[in-house]
């Protein structure tokens, strides 16, 4: 019986990042073979980047994170460092005035992008109800923040997005060619 739901490659990868069996076979893809291609990926900062989701998202967060909780939580990130300092390095060379600022605040947006004032509904909450009362003013119903540090902010988050999709489609490839099905 086929797997009706395969694990994608950035799944893969994170699980193989813990696995104890890290032998290459001729006859079949495990997780050396994975992470082999994960090394070979031309934007390093896509495998970081995944990294880092996968340890945002295992962590435990308080529902509504206040600035202080949200350092607090990524303070315990191992991947954190890298990606801050590939982003401020980003920044520096885009003149940006304060760029390890700017890596940190693109850093936390992209981890988390919902709107703090409605907790992602899109709408306001009446108080003392369960009931959603008319769209929020902060995002304008979309349930998403807004994005910091203005259109240079989007410019880092897409090249950030890039670097993801860059990675997982390298090592798409490289695991089809080396299993014999390109």
């Amino acid at each position: 019986m086929l797997n009706e739901n395969p694990r994608t490659v950035e799944e893969a990868y994170i699980s193989a990042g813990s696995s104890t069996n890290l032998r290459v076979e001729a006859d079949r893809m495990g997780d050396a073979d994975i992470l082999i291609a994960a090394g070979w990926a031309p934007c390093m900062l896509g495998g970081q980047l995944t990294r880092l989701r996968r340890e945002w998202d295992g962590c435990s967060k308080p529902p509504l994170c206040s600035a202080t909780d949200a350092k607090l939580v990524m303070g315990s990130l191992k991947s954190l460092g890298g990606v801050l300092d590939a982003l401020t390095v980003w920044a520096q060379a885009k003149r940006n005035p304060e760029p390890a600022r700017f890596a940190l605040a693109i850093t936390s947006h992209w981890l988390s992008d919902t709107c703090k004032a409605c907790q992602g509904r899109g709408n306001e909450s009446i108080p003392g109800t369960p009931k959603l009362g008319r769209t929020c003013k902060k995002c304008g119903g979309s349930g998403k923040a807004a994005v910091p540090m203005g259109q240079d902010g989007r410019k880092a988050l897409n090249m950030l997005d890039h670097c993801v999709t860059r990675a997982g489609a390298s090592m798409r490839k490289r695991l089809r060619a080396s299993m014999g099905r390109d």
